[in-house]
């Protein structure tokens, strides 16, 4: 497969799951790769947003859980995540790992989840912290998220008001 033969090429053996539409059984556009170690798979997250090779697309890679190898060793320490609604289209997952990142020094990563097909943002996504903290994050972050829905929901509309074909 693919996804194994590119990270072979860059010499790591790695296992691949894909995760397929349970309606159609195509590709559902992402899929899971667990690394020989923990360090392995910090090397590969370097790649994030670099090219891949042999393709037009752009590596998105995340750290996951949910019972690859990573998850079966003791020595992980705990996450803890929030989830993050209403997102404008034009809230990206740097966006939104920095405005975390700038209050709260545990965050560690943003999620923003797509559509596989037409990869556009669903609206919402989930903020992962190093560090329990979720009531004061949440409070903080409150009127924030609704000024991000609001600046989403003006500039959708200004972009409808200017496409010909949308009048």
């Amino acid at each position: 497969n693919f996804v194994r033969n590119l990270w072979f090429q860059m010499g790591e053996q790695v296992s691949v799951k894909m995760i397929r539409d349970k309606f159609s059984g195509s590709n559902a556009g992402y899929c899971f790769v667990d690394f020989a170690s923990p360090q392995a798979a910090a090397k590969a997250l370097q790649l994030n947003g670099q090219p891949m090779p042999n393709s037009s697309r752009q590596f998105k890679l995340n750290w996951a859980s949910g019972g690859g190898l990573a998850d079966r060793r003791d020595d992980r320490s705990p996450e803890y995540s929030i989830f993050v609604g209403d997102l404008g289209p034009e809230v990206n997952e740097y966006v939104l790992v920095s405005l975390f990142q700038s209050r709260f020094p545990s965050c560690k990563s943003a999620k923003i989840m797509t559509d596989p097909l037409s990869g556009m943002s669903r609206g919402y996504g989930f903020v992962r912290f190093s560090l329990p903290m979720f009531p004061e994050a949440s409070a903080d972050f409150m009127p924030l998220v609704f000024v991000l829905s609001g600046v989403a929901v003006v500039v959708t509309s200004l972009i409808a008001l200017v496409q010909n074909d949308m009048k």
